[in-house]
């Protein structure tokens, strides 16, 4: 991977990190307006603002852990053991985020049946799930790498 892509990447997972921090302060906002809008809706407030705030921050979490392993790609250091920390804490990161999503899911159907907005939580939720299992699946393929990398490097 040449290093223009791979600093354009890190520029784009710059602005995911921003866009997400900008979600994160505007959800408050919205939810005030969306409790003016449906009163009878009025209490959900305060547990949803938390929930996707939680899940917002796992998110911003990720891309950050994300940009930091695009420097190490970008500074030809990928095959280390820092890189498979690196991917295992996304992965973890991302099963964690299942857990307030899951949570949100559950809070919107008892309060409000049949909530489209269930279906696009559910959606995030197995999402979240699979991208830790393909962060797992990475961290175990990088630490093969880094194994063969250090008896190479061993033998030489």
């Amino acid at each position: 991977m040449n290093r223009l892509r791979t600093i354009i990447m890190q520029v784009g997972v710059g602005l995911g990190v921003m866009i997400l921090l900008y979600l994160m302060a505007f959800s408050l906002e919205y939810s005030v307006a969306y409790a003016q809008n449906y009163p009878e809706l009025a209490h959900m407030r305060g547990p949803v603002v938390f929930l996707v705030i939680c899940a917002l921050a796992a998110g911003t979490a990720i891309l950050v852990l994300g940009f930091l392993l695009l420097e190490r790609v970008r500074r030809n250091i990928a095959f280390a053991p820092q890189t498979v920390k690196l991917l295992r804490a996304i992965a973890w990161i991302s099963f964690g985020a299942v857990l307030p999503l899951l949570l949100l899911g559950v809070y919107t159907e008892a309060n409000v049946a049949s909530s489209i907005t269930n279906l696009y939580v559910y959606g995030l939720m197995a999402l979240a799930f699979m991208l830790g299992n393909l962060f797992m699946l990475l961290a175990a393929l990088f630490q093969n790498a880094v194994s063969y990398k250090q008896e190479v490097d061993l033998t030489v």
